[in-house]
């Protein structure tokens, strides 16, 4: 009897010892199973939450440019010269630039404006327009005292939209060409012509429109501006399309460029982009700037130029207009710099509409451009 109870109280004991371990063995690898779930969720973030700096304070502006987000920079070229020209219209300058225009003075005699139109309209030609009258290529005439003056247009001819996927590696450039119009408060205005008409943020925000995609900032450049940079950098090195003579508006000095690789200078460089006169098919003004402004984005971000990246950034500030802090750009160019490069990956679509009972003009599709770019809207946040 004894004996039996002695056996049952070692097998007893001897049961719970065995459990004891196997339960033991098995939170243990529960334990272990969540630590490695959590390390390997802190080691995809690249930090751990303690080394996050989180959202911006309110009233601060966050400047940390993240891997996985998604950039759309518009970047613009306009035809505006200062020193060379001094006929553009005030208003334009104002709208463009935000400088005052100057008070007009009194013009001189017919023969000594030659910089300017000089022309006879009646006054019943203003009675419908207080804009002033379209003349064509753009040109408006007003009427100041005895005379009608003509200004000269300032329009951006140049409007692309950079994008940066870095989740992709890839960058992207779409063209919006200048001559195309979109209903700009009720009237069908060219593309170019928001720039001088209504200014950069309303640019940005036709963009907007016609993408569905957010223009997280702009950096623009003219014939002011753009040379400086292309010096800044050691020139450029473009392929030429076609042989050209390229004519310096300030000193009528003739350049000739022949087709093939040529590098040149910021000034040649300008020259060529706002050069309108190719005589072979499928050779653009567009075209050419498109190839030549990937050109430079491919030279300012290549790999090699990683470590001078900040440096790189402040001499575009210097030059370019733009609302993006240097600390972003930089953060920018350095997302470009692991990027490949696409071009005109999705089109525009426009149509030719009926603008007035004898006008039709090339307008842009809003409903159908929107849906071309709604693949843009993946992100990799």
């Amino acid at each position: 009897m004894l004996s039996a109870v002695k056996n049952f109280f070692l097998a007893f004991l001897l049961s719970a010892l065995i459990f004891g371990l196997i339960a033991t063995f098995a939170v243990r690898l529960v334990v272990d199973n969540i630590n490695s779930t959590l390390a390997a969720d802190e080691g995809e973030s690249g930090t751990s939450p303690d080394q996050q700096g989180g959202d911006s304070q309110p009233g601060q502006k966050d400047s940390t440019v993240r891997n996985a987000d998604t950039v759309n920079i518009l970047l613009i070229g306009s035809s505006y010269r200062s020193g060379i020209y001094a006929d553009y219209d005030p208003q334009a300058i104002k709208a463009a630039y935000g400088i005052e225009p100057k008070e007009f003075t009194p013009l001189p005699a017919p023969g000594d404006v030659a910089p300017i139109y000089i022309g006879q309209l009646s006054d019943d030609m203003y009675a419908h327009s207080s804009d002033g009258i379209d003349i064509g290529d753009g040109q408006l005439v007003f009427r100041h005292g005895l005379y009608n003056v003509s200004y000269r247009p300032l329009t951006a001819d140049v409007i692309l939209l950079l994008r940066i996927d870095p989740g992709r590696h890839q960058m992207t450039l779409t063209q919006f060409s200048h001559d195309v119009s979109l209903s700009v408060n009720g009237v069908y205005t060219k593309m170019g012509e928001i720039y001088g008409k209504n200014g950069i943020a309303t640019l940005c925000d036709a963009v907007h429109l016609l993408t569905g995609l957010p223009v997280n900032g702009y950096i623009a450049a003219d014939g002011d501006s753009f040379p400086g940079i292309i010096d800044q950098f050691g020139g450029l090195e473009y392929t030429v399309p076609e042989n050209v003579e390229l004519v310096n508006p300030s000193n009528g000095e003739v350049t000739k460029l022949f087709r093939g690789s040529v590098k040149m200078s910021g000034e040649t460089a300008y020259e060529l982009i706002a050069f309108n006169g190719y005589k072979e098919a499928g050779n653009t003004r567009d075209k050419t700037a498109v190839g030549m402004i990937r050109t430079l984005i491919l030279k300012l971000a290549s790999p090699e130029n990683r470590e001078s990246i900040p440096s790189i950034a402040g001499i575009l500030l210097g030059y370019a207009r733009t609302d993006i802090e240097a600390q972003k750009l930089a953060g920018y160019l350095s997302l470009l710099t692991s990027c490949s490069v696409s071009v005109i990956e999705i089109q525009p679509v426009t149509e030719k509409a009926l603008i007035s009972e004898n006008e039709k003009r090339d307008v842009f599709n809003l409903e159908k451009t929107r849906a071309a770019f709604a693949v843009y809207k993946k992100t990799y946040e």
